[in-house]
């Protein structure tokens, strides 16, 4: 069989690594990769530290710690009035991969006070209270010197918490801001399953109209009687508790025939977040 070389580029937000298997596309890279090399092709794979690919030469394109400088600042200035979040469940994540890092993959057994520190780390994010949540931090934050003075690369991830601790905290106690990126990932998710049907955009301005038309169908469009029973015959918008009677969209994305002119439900002045 007549051997190829074949020339793989990674996400740019993460390693390519089985760690990830949430990632649908770091797996398809992942058994993509090892079914060419199985069959004897060479792979030559590029992407983000700490990728675990199979393949015949790895060629580092970047950092984590350089896509962690960055996010912040680009955020700020593609969205300059939004609140910057960050995701609790993929902080804590990454407390265990440093702890995994500084102290072992068997830390638990090998050093307990490693153990009971990322135990401190979560239950910071486990109180239901800003108050309660920034007395846990202080109080590990506290026990930095302590663990540096036996183990002094543990200052990473006092250092990790300190760091995203702002974008962190204001997920806690808030109607408003989540606690994790599971509404981003659907609305990525469901904007692939449209795109996948799409031989490529012809411009940027095609792209950015269809973009358009998408985000505001997503919004108004309510969730199929096979989802979750929360979510059952609402739109996001209404699930973020916004009232959309009035709004003749949300009649046509709901599959209905409008009566033209619509008015406002009694008792609505405005769309605001009914609360």
């Amino acid at each position: 069989m007549r051997k190829f070389k074949f020339h793989f580029l990674g996400l740019v937000h993460l390693p390519c690594s089985p760690r990830y298997n949430a990632c649908a596309y770091t797996q398809k890279n992942i058994k993509l990769a090892k079914m060419l090399s199985s069959l004897g092709h060479e792979v030559v794979y590029y992407g983000a530290e700490g990728s675990d690919v199979a393949c015949s030469r790895f060629v580092q394109t970047h950092t984590l710690r350089d896509l962690r400088q960055d996010y912040g600042p680009l955020v700020a200035q593609v969205f300059p009035k939004a609140e910057h979040h960050e995701c609790i469940f993929h902080a804590l994540q990454n407390v265990e991969r440093l702890t995994k890092e500084v102290y072992g993959d068997d830390y638990a057994e090998s050093h307990p006070e490693a153990e009971a520190l990322k135990r401190s780390i979560y239950k910071i994010f486990e109180g239901k209270s800003k108050r309660t949540a920034q007395k846990r931090y202080v109080e590990v934050l506290a026990l930095r010197e302590e663990y540096a003075r036996g183990t002094p690369s543990a200052v990473v991830i006092f250092d990790f918490l300190e760091r995203h601790w702002p974008k962190l905290v204001n997920g806690i106690e808030s109607d408003l801001v989540p606690t994790t990126n599971n509404t981003v990932e659907l609305v990525i998710r469901r904007f692939d399953q449209h795109y996948q049907n799409f031989c490529g955009f012809e411009s940027i301005q095609t792209a950015q109209l269809f973009l358009g038309v998408f985000e505001k169908m997503y919004r108004l469009t309510p969730f199929s009687d096979d989802a979750q029973p929360r979510l059952r015959g609402k739109c996001p918008l209404q699930l973020a508790g916004y009232d959309i009677r009035s709004v003749p969209m949300a009649s046509i994305c709901a599959g209905w025939s409008p009566d033209w002119p619509i008015l406002p439900a009694p008792g609505t002045d405005s769309l605001v977040p009914s609360q």
